[in-house]
């Protein structure tokens, strides 16, 4: 789809220096989404500064076109605000700066990134992302190489900025929103019964098998089980460091507490969920409709356990919530529930998730959770991690740390991890 059209490709006239303005603004989607702003600037303004709100994007994102002059730089941005890292997935960006001249355009610049999260993560804070996408560029060589053409003006001049975000899936649009109302936000989750057994092996086959039964419930019924889902605990103790989506429970549960439905009696087939904290189930859900997921810091990457994190995993989690999205969740969680319903699309995106945040520090936490010893695929990212980067890995205060509860007998399971890291090791050391 399209939003306006950009500006003609002819120079503006020659004038009085003006405050800086958005002349057009256009949007275009296809294999890939490009962003076209033309904007009428002053570069030799030591104080320029402006923000342009851009209307009408149909994927998710507060979007602006910010343009600033820092110093002797002339900065020109694509922002989409706060936004988890990878919210659209795996791609590339370009950014293009040109001056318009009567017969086109002059590229006076461009960025690139390519094969990153779109948003990547936050150099500042690696728990955040990036708030948009910058082309900078020197003041002086904007005005030296927009000079020319018809246009004799030293000051106003027009200048189009163009940004394509080319991810390797769709992004979804904002009409996602309007399925995910109908996962209403409480403990009850809302589906139709074809769709689960259509995007779902294990569902399917649940459905089929005359399980679970229809059943009729009355609404004093529901109104207790309101009354009791509302009564789960709000926090998770210190030393959890699973990173269950119980904590992300916890967290949207005590900002929006549970309203189940009270019609005086329904029908429907109902199956009961054990073990599965309700907001993995409803980004799991939400992404069968969608196609994107959301996840949340590893708790090894924030405070407690993270000795350069700036915040806990919980804080992370109140930033981002929104009662018209499902909360951030734990890759390891979705992973869990994604092998259990066979969705091994997903199970390839959280597995991809755990490698793009490994680091150094985090590396020796991570062998030892529950995941990592019940699942060999995810075990085998973290384990090539450390033989990839054994010399920094066993220079952390992680390792050390994680080396001493080993030897003092806290970590009774990590015996067959450990012997098939150094097992691993040999074998390298031996080709070497």
């Amino acid at each position: 789809m399209a939003t306006g059209a950009p500006a003609p490709a002819t120079a503006p006239p020659p004038g009085q220096r003006v405050e800086p303005k958005l002349v057009s603004f256009a949007f275009k989607e296809s294999h890939k989404y490009s962003f076209t702003c033309d904007l009428e600037l002053d570069v030799t303004d030591p104080a320029l500064s402006a923000k342009f709100k851009l209307q009408d994007v149909p994927i998710r994102g507060d979007w602006s076109c910010v343009v600033q002059r820092i110093e002797q730089e002339v900065r020109f941005n694509i922002r989409h605000e706060a936004m988890p890292s990878g919210a659209f997935g795996v791609g590339s960006c370009r950014m293009r700066v040109s001056y318009v001249v009567e017969d086109g355009e002059q590229l006076l610049g461009s960025a690139s990134w390519t094969s990153k999260w779109l948003p990547d993560r936050s150099t500042d804070d690696f728990n955040f992302a990036f708030v948009g996408w910058r082309c900078e560029l020197l003041a002086a060589k904007l005005k030296q190489d927009s000079t020319g053409a018809s246009d004799k003006s030293t000051t106003r001049r027009l200048y189009r900025v163009c940004c394509d975000l080319e991810p390797e899936a769709a992004i979804p649009s904002v009409q996602a929103d309007s399925l995910l109302k109908r996962l209403p936000g409480g403990a009850e989750l809302w589906a139709d019964s074809d769709f689960l057994a259509h995007s779902s092996p294990f569902f399917s086959s649940l459905l089929s098998s005359g399980f679970p039964e229809t059943q009729t419930v009355s609404a004093e019924r529901r109104e207790t089980a309101a009354n009791e889902l509302s009564s789960l605990r709000h926090d998770v103790s210190p030393h959890d460091y699973s990173d269950s989506d119980d904590e992300a429970d916890g967290v949207y549960l005590k900002r929006y507490p549970i309203k189940l439905t009270h019609n005086a009696t329904l029908r429907y087939k109902e199956i009961q969920i054990t073990e599965t904290s309700f907001s993995t189930y409803r980004a799991v859900l939400a992404y069968l409709r969608t196609g994107t997921i959301e996840f949340a810091p590893l708790s090894s990457d924030c405070k407690p356990l993270s000795a350069t994190a700036k915040h806990t995993r919980q804080y992370y989690l109140a930033e981002s919530l929104d009662a018209k999205l499902p909360t951030l969740v734990s890759p390891k969680s979705t992973y869990r529930l994604a092998h259990l319903l066979e969705l091994g699309a997903l199970q390839k995106i959280c597995i991809n998730r755990v490698r793009h945040v490994l680091r150094p520090e985090n590396a020796p936490i991570e062998p030892f959770s529950s995941v990592s010893q019940l699942y060999d695929d995810w075990r085998k990212v973290i384990l090539d991690y450390i033989l990839e980067n054994w010399d920094k890995v066993m220079e952390t205060d992680s390792w050390k740390t994680k080396k001493g509860e080993i030897d003092s007998g806290e970590l009774p399971e990590s015996a067959p991890i450990l012997l098939e890291l150094f097992e691993a090791k040999l074998a390298t050391v031996k080709k070497t």
